[in-house]
């Protein structure tokens, strides 16, 4: 594979790795991405029942009154009178979102 390969092909996802680490130990890379494609997968399951769970209880017109305020990193969340499918449903999105698969080697 010559640089410029190398360098094109960037796979996406939260463990960055250097260049050098991943030409030098290429089955710990694997071991890691393995692991984290089944993080990934496992965080999409979970994420995909609640946002069908709160699909649900939203249709079937569960009445009740939720609210949360939330503050992370510098980002707000304000949510009042909210029905339990729609927050169940928010909580799925932000599990995928959290979840998701990036793997990046970082080439110098």
């Amino acid at each position: 594979m010559s640089k410029d390969e190398k360098s094109a092909t960037v796979v996406t996802h939260r463990i960055g790795v250097s260049d050098s680490f991943a030409t030098n130990n290429p089955k710990t890379v694997e071991t890691l991405s393995k692991h984290h494609l089944i993080y990934s997968i496992a965080g999409l399951m979970v994420g995909l029942l609640c946002v069908i769970g709160g699909i649900v209880l939203f249709l079937n017109g569960v009445a009740g009154s939720t609210s949360w305020t939330a503050k992370f990193i510098g980002v707000e969340s304000d949510i009042s009178d909210a029905a339990p499918g729609a927050v169940l449903f928010i909580v799925g999105l932000f599990i995928v979102f959290l979840t998701r698969y990036i793997f990046k080697i970082n080439s110098k």
